[in-house]
């Protein structure tokens, strides 16, 4: 008989959470987890029939039964445990005596994390970081990378006439924007074969068909000290992804910076050879790291240390 694993959120930042636990419910056999999100995105992404939000009070009384039954509790949340939700005229207090993993990411945990983790550390018996760059020294944590379902989105043959390269940022200003287009532009000007795909706050399943087309994908520039979930999705689509850090991933992740962006571009565009193995390693790396499998496994050994 499957765990319960009650898995509360309340942005969910690129739905990263629900892809964690669409991976742990298709794969392990050991548990079973209930996803709960207090706000929809902005975005449109699919999070099922649990949003607290739009549900209303049947979500809350759903919220209360499985928070009852769980075995586990996960919170995936930039500041850490959540004490409750509230929706009048009802609330639900977690009961943290109860084993608590929580997942750590983004921006507000990578500037105050020392204090985040100062109130959190007393209640939670796992933490897990997104990213590699948000494994701090004093706080026991353990990665657990980005879910991807490579097995629902695989690249498709892309153009021989040209070469797409995309650009597709949740929020520019954090991306570098203002710095990678000026380039991609030069690299238009001199390469007749080339052209961009810029879009900014578009809706999720109309930018993942978009990026399909990208032979090669520009992540970010700046702010930003390890790849995420938008190199991620493009990996898996087949692209050769260009960031500001590969952490570790050197064959399909080049780490770049605006000084030699033009280089890097210059020998994708100039270099079929370059550019498929490129795309090749990234989807392999993809797969290797970040597929729905792998990230169950990961995620079930830390449930089980945790409910020993």
């Amino acid at each position: 008989m499957k765990k319960n694993v009650l898995f509360a959120v309340v942005n969910d930042w690129a739905n990263s959470g629900y892809k964690m636990c669409e991976a742990i419910n298709r794969y392990s056999k050991k548990y079973h987890v209930d996803y709960f999100a207090v706000n929809e995105h902005s975005f449109g992404y699919y999070r099922g029939d649990n949003v607290v939000t739009t549900g209303g009070q049947p979500v809350m009384d759903r919220l209360q039964e499985c928070h009852k039954k769980a075995d586990i509790i996960h919170f995936k949340e930039n500041e850490g445990v959540l004490l409750n939700i509230k929706k009048e005229p009802n609330k639900v207090v977690f009961d943290l005596d109860k084993p608590v993993v929580v997942t750590f990411g983004g921006s507000v945990f990578r500037k105050h994390h020392v204090e985040i983790w100062e109130n959190n550390k007393q209640y939670v018996d796992a933490a897990t970081v997104t990213t590699p760059d948000l494994l701090f020294d004093g706080i026991d944590s353990t990665l657990l990378p980005f879910a991807f379902d490579t097995d629902k989105y695989k690249p498709i043959e892309k153009s021989n006439d040209m070469i797409i390269i995309g650009h597709m940022p949740s929020i520019s200003t954090k991306k570098g924007t203002s710095e990678i287009m000026p380039v991609i532009d030069a690299i238009k000007g001199t390469h007749n074969h080339t052209d961009a795909l810029y879009v900014t706050q578009g809706y999720h399943y109309t930018i993942m068909e978009l990026k399909r087309l990208c032979h090669v994908y520009i992540d970010a520039l700046c702010n930003v000290y390890a790849y995420g979930n938008s190199a991620v999705e493009s990996m898996a689509l087949g692209s050769a992804v260009l960031t500001n850090h590969s952490y570790g991933a050197d064959q399909p992740i080049a780490a770049s910076t605006p000084e030699i962006l033009e280089y890097q571009l210059n020998k994708l565009v100039s270099d079929r050879e370059y550019l498929y193995q490129m795309q090749h390693e990234s989807r392999k790396w993809a797969v290797d790291h970040h597929s729905y499998k792998v990230i169950s496994n990961k995620l079930e050994a830390i449930y089980d240390g945790v409910s020993a």
